[in-house]
């Protein structure tokens, strides 16, 4: 169990992820030009660290999903659910190909 979900079961309060958060390996994402490092991701979304673009809440942004060791990489349609005074931007996967959520499902059970 992770850290966060200790916190919140402790508190009372269930996370309500869907999918379970992988911290490694992380992906690599590329968006308009810029590549990046997920901080920690799943099969619904991600959460890009550090994000140079002027995304807010409710952007959709387009790019490309870099997987490492495996054949899988794709392109993703997402939508910004938050992004923090840190820079960090959380983000909802909208469009993925099935050959990339598939490669991206075997790297999450590692």
């Amino acid at each position: 169990m992770s850290v966060m979900r200790r916190v919140l079961s402790a508190i009372g309060v269930s996370e309500r992820r869907r999918q379970p958060r992988v911290q490694s390996p992380l992906l690599r994402i590329e968006i308009d030009g810029i590549r990046y490092r997920t901080r920690d991701w799943s099969l619904s979304g991600f959460r890009v660290g550090q994000c140079h673009a002027p995304l807010i809440p409710g952007d959709r942004v387009a790019g490309r999903v870099r997987l490492p060791g495996v054949a899988g990489d794709g392109e993703f349609v997402a939508e910004v659910v938050w992004r923090n005074d840190g820079g960090d931007v959380g983000m909802m996967i909208r469009e993925l190909s099935p050959r990339t959520l598939v490669a991206m499902s075997g790297l999450g059970a590692n």
